[in-house]
């Protein structure tokens, strides 16, 4: 077991973490690294919202998007490791300076309920939606992190007569269309009431009852790295994604 020190700079701040490597393999993962960040500074709203940067020896600008990004990051530097932590992604850095676009899409639905927010993570491994004979009623959505590892999310919203659960073959099988319908419960109470899943490889869905509300999220040419949105302990009320592009120069 060793370790490496991390400096992290946030605006004026400066703070020291200490990674533990197992193995050769850093201990940590960044979600967990922008939680220890997140709380050793202090800081208000949402730990994933987080943007961590560094420089590598080539002077290049450099986002930390993943799992992946994290540890390579830190098994190619040398001690200490620097890294600049904001809420804001400067115009000269991102996976190679400037050129991924991040987007949040959405949210569609009701503002009922409360926020919930997954994160950011590499992919996407599966969907399991619960349902009833009136609406679909929650979502649970499992993440893949670093290669052949998968993270679940919560379930948001309510337990349903039905599970489904849709698997995709992450990296190979990608997310490009979410499509839905919003519609009305209990007189006033507008929520998610059906979703459909469409890939590269196949369709899924859709799950739940067809309304007056539709929607879509159209992902042909965007990755979706994180969902949003409020739900209730009965139903889910909205839904939103995290999602980025890569030029195919910086794609390749």
């Amino acid at each position: 077991m060793s370790s490496k020190v991390v400096k992290v700079k946030y605006e004026n701040m400066m703070t020291r973490l200490q990674v533990i490597y197992w193995h050769g393999v850093p201990h940590v993962s960044l979600h967990e690294l922008k939680s220890k960040i997140f709380d050793l500074f202090k800081l208000k709203g949402f730990a994933d919202e987080l943007i961590l940067r560094y420089t590598d020896e080539e002077g290049d600008n450099i986002v930390i998007l993943n799992d992946d990004g994290l540890w390579d990051a830190l098994t190619e530097n040398n001690h200490p490791f620097y890294i600049e932590a904001s809420f804001s992604r400067s115009e000269e850095s991102s996976l190679k300076c400037s050129e991924i676009s991040f987007q949040n899409l959405g949210p569609f639905g009701g503002g009922g309920g409360t926020e919930w927010d997954d994160g950011y993570f590499e992919g996407i491994n599966g969907i399991t939606i619960t349902k009833s004979y009136a609406s679909l009623l929650s979502i649970q959505v499992s993440y893949a992190t670093v290669k052949d590892t998968t993270r679940t999310g919560a379930r948001h919203g309510g337990a349903g007569d039905h599970e489904i659960c849709t698997k995709f073959m992450y990296p190979t099988e990608k997310l490009q269309k979410i499509s839905g319908y919003c519609g009305v419960v209990e007189n006033n109470w507008t929520v998610i009431k059906c979703l459909s899943f469409e890939t590269n490889f196949a369709k899924y869905g859709p799950f739940g009852v067809v309304d007056w509300a539709p929607f879509e999220f159209d992902l042909r040419s965007r990755n979706v790295f994180g969902f949003y949105g409020r739900s209730s302990y009965k139903y889910l009320d909205s839904i939103g994604l995290h999602t980025y592009s890569i030029p195919p120069k910086l794609g390749k």
